[in-house]
């Protein structure tokens, strides 16, 4: 990251020491110095990738915005401006993971704050979406995670990392509970062959279906606490998802 926002820095520096009086540009040095920052949570991959997650900045836009059209088809990528919409209302609801090794951005992971009844009520993942203009600044302890986008390049285990990373500022944060949904595109195929959703479940648990999206969720300390029906609109999970909880161990904090 320090690399990174230390060109896009000195292209700024460049910019407005043509552009404004000497106090304007102390104040734009003073904005734009964060290369220096520490990272809310570092990992080392098992490939050696060292792996750095830091909370967004409102100017993080075009990183985002990059991982967001690499990680998913023109149809499924969240809009340039309903990215920049959430960014202004709350930037530091982003973590964004770089490969500190070749400073790359490789992932980021982004929640919503909601009240306890929101958390519970296992609404639609649309539904969660219409609470990002109305509770983005609230204080709760309680946080859904509307979106995980990671690069097709990124390594393994990145997205593990990314909710390790959100493990963390759960603890840094005082977030006794935050949860998602999460996606099951192998299912359909098991559904083919008569396998209920319930069956499907149970045989997770134990290891003998594959579904990576789940199994780097329970790597990272998740528990799989449920499942929702109609939570995406999505024909490959069959419009079922499975709820995923993280719970802060207060007993101990």
């Amino acid at each position: 990251r320090g690399a990174i926002l230390k060109k896009k820095f000195q292209s700024e520096v460049f910019r407005i020491a043509q552009l404004v009086s000497k106090k304007d540009f102390l104040n734009n040095l003073n904005q734009h110095s964060v290369e220096l920052d520490e990272p809310l949570y570092t990992e080392n991959l098992r490939d050696g990738t060292l792996v750095q997650c830091f909370p967004a900045r409102s100017f993080d836009l075009s990183t985002i915005d990059s991982i967001e059209k690499a990680a998913w088809t023109a149809k499924l990528a969240a809009p340039t401006r309903e990215l920049r919409r959430r960014l202004k209302l709350n930037s530091n609801l982003f973590t964004i993971a770089f490969d500190a090794n070749n400073s790359i951005p490789i992932g980021f992971i982004y929640w919503v704050p909601v009240t306890k009844n929101q958390l519970n009520a296992n609404a639609s993942w649309e539904s969660y979406t219409k609470l990002i203009s109305t509770n983005s600044n609230i204080k709760t302890a309680y946080r859904h995670v509307i979106s995980i986008s990671v690069t097709p390049n990124a390594p393994r285990g990145t997205a593990a990392a990314l909710f390790r990373a959100c493990a963390a500022r759960q603890e840094k944060e005082r977030v006794k509970v935050f949860s998602y949904g999460m996606r099951i595109p192998n299912f359909q195929h098991w559904a083919q062959n008569g396998i209920s959703i319930a069956t499907y479940v149970k045989k997770l648990r134990k290891r003998e279906i594959c579904e990576p999206g789940v199994f780097a969720s329970l790597n990272a300390g998740a528990k799989l606490v449920g499942i929702l029906e109609n939570y995406y609109q999505d024909p490959e999970s069959l419009n079922f998802a499975l709820k995923m909880s993280h719970t802060r161990d207060i007993k101990n904090a």
